[in-house]
């Protein structure tokens, strides 16, 4: 039953971010910052209040965020691991993620253009 949750949150997340990116211009950028917001104050609340069952978190936290941004995703799991006092752990995972993920897009880039122009 939690997929149904995740799901149902999925596509609320997936439209309302493509209603930003139709109406605003850097709409990246302000899914990002807005997303990294609302995941720090859900998550601190939750930790806080424990007042929300279990399936309206994963509806608002993995389903609607997590379509909306996974970069607000991305931020809080880095931000948990600053709160734990974890900082080579958030340092790695920080920069681990930045750098693998620029050079595996850019080599999936390069050989679907090095596979499309040779053939």
């Amino acid at each position: 039953m939690n997929y149904i949750y995740v799901a149902l949150g999925g596509i609320l997340g997936a439209c309302a971010r493509y209603f930003v990116q139709t109406v605003l211009p850097c709409s990246t950028l302000i899914v990002n910052l807005l997303g990294c917001a609302v995941i720090g104050f859900l998550t601190e609340y939750f930790s806080i209040k424990h007042a929300l069952p279990q399936p309206v978190r994963l509806f608002l936290t993995v389903g609607f965020l997590g379509s909306f941004t996974t970069f607000s995703t991305f931020i809080a799991e880095s931000g948990l691991l600053l709160q734990k006092q974890e900082l080579l752990k958030a340092l790695g995972y920080l920069l681990f993620s930045v750098i693998f993920g620029v050079l595996c897009y850019l080599a999936a880039a390069g050989l679907t253009r090095y596979f499309y122009e040779s053939h």
